[in-house]
């Protein structure tokens, strides 16, 4: 009996290794993926200021946006 009380107490322990580094892997995952995520927006927001004309601001790039758009619309 006292073997099987000692047996489980290890099943314990394994159990608990085994989440701890379940939790450290899922975690671990979560951050490379959130880190990409950060990586990839600020990647496309900085690629979208370079290509615009002359680094103009969010506003202007909208206005001139809403213009040509508007130009479009005569036209047709």
């Amino acid at each position: 009996m006292d073997f099987l009380l000692q047996m489980n107490q290890w099943a314990q322990v394994l159990a608990l290794i085994l989440l701890v580094i379940m939790n450290f892997l899922l975690w671990r995952r979560l951050w490379r993926e959130t880190c990409k995520l950060y990586r990839n927006i600020t990647y496309r927001f900085v690629l979208a200021r370079i290509t615009s004309r002359n680094l103009v601001s969010r506003k202007q790039l909208n206005l001139s946006r809403f213009r040509s758009s508007t130009r479009r619309g005569r036209l047709n």
